[in-house]
């Protein structure tokens, strides 16, 4: 194609000359954004900008449920957190044209060789943390006719590690503010309890991991992950405790929560998001204090979005792609100098899906080791396990169709991207232009928002394709500074102790969380 073709073609896939002239920016001049990320004005303002277009694309009240396509007082007051909001109605006659669901589902699975993720060059770390973390927002029912419906209250609350509130109490040990583990090997690690799952996904002895969320115990290394953090809530207790002897047990509890909630948000945003997700050069720092200030105020009067989570929202986080068919466990480990890369060295290999109480007999290290060493997959069609895809994917497709949710185009349409007339626009892979092509019969404007947003290619050397991109910045960052926790009210000494606060401030990387945690000093989300 001739120069002029290609900067079309970026154009359309960018959505605008806007979103491509700020794509660009953003993805040049480093030399500039490191100078100007120095300063936390420069950061603050950035938010504050971002956050304002954000209001644009996304209410600041939810409008819709995945229960009713108007306004009801249940939606905007649903306290509870339980029901999935959706961004666009029910789309009846369009899901009515659809292909076979499992047709479709085809579009996933991986064929031929595992294709790696090379743009960010993402380690398995990188998809055990996205699902530890987005499970406080995700939790979906199960039982038929229920997938509007979350197991508990969504939000940035960490109930993939507390439990729902019937869950906490039974969770807690009672006694200086503690989670409640045992010590097995000299580690500590959760109690067990009976497998309820027994008879569909079999454990040693009907075991299972007494955890917040219960799913897990499938994960073994998602499983590693919620370990460390449960051992991080019960350090953050014993500091706290130490500093305040004078503190009974829910106030220990209480504090220590609150400082693990704003250690994960942190490293959130300055690891997870900062230093691996964003292809671009500019920075947003984690900082409480930018809330309620007089920037603040003045460009983001009322900014108070809710916080709920979209049905849209959880399906374009559904990165199963990333996870490789085998997982590799490295035998012989020596925790003062993990492996860089697996090539070469002697190692077990277990499937992405198993009973996650091998953890407590290898030990977290080996896990998290491991998974710092193996390269992800690429986030895109073609690259998911047969497994996943018929555990997760499929049924995940199925549930979208009960919702009748808008085309990929039509939430294109949404973000103020322009619509995409031809395959080829999605993609420059011949074999995921010709997949959709023949799956939709031909018909762009019948490919569905779960596996469009996938088909995308990756712009700006980024993980993911422009829509996706976009929607995912506007719904995160909403998200988190919607979160009461971050208003200047509640982020105080009071709420978190000196002691606490100082424990935040310290805090930036998963490899601190991991190395106060456990014998292993170090992980990383990238892969040789």
């Amino acid at each position: 194609m001739s120069s002029w073709s290609d900067f079309q073609l970026a154009l359309k896939r960018n959505g605008s000359f806007e979103n491509y002239f700020s794509n660009w920016t953003r993805a040049n001049f480093k030399p500039f954004w490191d100078f100007m990320g120095q300063f936390a004005v420069t950061s603050d303002f950035y938010l504050i900008l971002l956050l304002k277009m954000n209001r644009k694309r996304l209410p600041r009240i939810p409008l819709m449920s995945c229960k009713s396509d108007f306004p009801t007082f249940e939606t905007l007051y649903d306290e509870s957190r339980t029901t999935y909001t959706r961004l666009l109605p029910r789309k009846k006659n369009y899901v009515d044209q659809l292909p076979p669901v499992e047709e479709v589902a085809n579009l996933f699975r991986r064929r031929g060789k595992f294709v790696r993720e090379t743009n960010r060059m993402s380690s398995v770390i990188f998809p055990y943390y996205a699902q530890w973390f987005t499970h406080q927002f995700f939790n979906t029912k199960q039982s038929p006719g229920q997938s509007a419906f979350t197991e508990v209250p969504v939000g940035f609350n960490l109930s993939q590690l507390y439990g729902g509130p019937a869950d906490e109490n039974r969770l807690r040990e009672h006694v200086g503010g503690r989670m409640r583990l045992e010590v097995v090997n000299g580690e500590e690690y959760p109690l067990l309890t009976d497998n309820p799952y027994q008879a569909y996904y079999p454990t040693k002895d009907g075991k299972v991991f007494d955890i917040g969320n219960m799913p897990f115990n499938f994960l073994p290394g998602v499983v590693a992950m919620q370990i460390i953090m449960l051992r991080n809530h019960n350090r953050n207790a014993k500091l706290i405790s130490q500093a305040h002897p004078e503190m009974g047990d829910e106030e220990l509890f209480q504090k220590a929560k609150f400082v693990s909630l704003a250690q994960v948000l942190k490293v959130t945003m300055e690891d997870y998001v900062n230093n691996h997700i964003l292809s671009s050069h500019v920075r947003i720092r984690c900082r409480p204090q930018v809330v309620g200030s007089k920037m603040w105020n003045r460009k983001l009067p009322n900014f108070f979005p809710s916080n709920t989570i979209s049905m849209e929202f959880n399906i374009l986080y559904r990165w199963h792609q990333l996870i490789p068919d085998t997982i590799k466990l490295v035998k012989n480990l020596d925790v003062k100098n993990p492996p860089k890369s697996l090539d070469g060295l002697a190692v077990d290999e277990i499937g992405p899906v198993a009973d996650a109480t091998m953890v407590r007999d290898r030990g977290v290290e080996v896990f998290l080791a491991s998974a710092s060493a193996q390269p992800a997959g690429k986030l895109t069609l073609f690259n998911t396990n047969d497994q996943i895809v018929d555990m997760v994917v499929l049924p995940g497709l199925k549930r979208l169709r009960e919702l009748e949710l808008a085309s990929f185009n039509d939430y294109r349409e949404l973000f103020g991207l322009c619509r995409l007339t031809k395959f080829e626009e999605i993609s420059d892979d011949p074999q995921i232009v010709e997949g959709l092509r023949k799956a939709y019969k031909n018909n762009i404007d019948l490919v569905e928002y779960y596996p469009g947003i996938y088909a995308e290619e990756k712009l700006w050397g980024g993980l993911h394709g422009g829509s996706l991109a976009l929607m995912g910045v506007s719904c995160t960052y909403s998200g988190i500074f919607s979160s009461r926790m971050l208003l200047p009210e509640a982020f105080t000494p009071e709420a978190f102790s000196p002691t606490g606060l100082k424990i935040v401030e310290e805090t930036t990387l998963l490899s601190q969380l991991v190395g106060w945690n456990s014998n292993l000093k170090t992980v990383s989300f990238k892969a040789p």
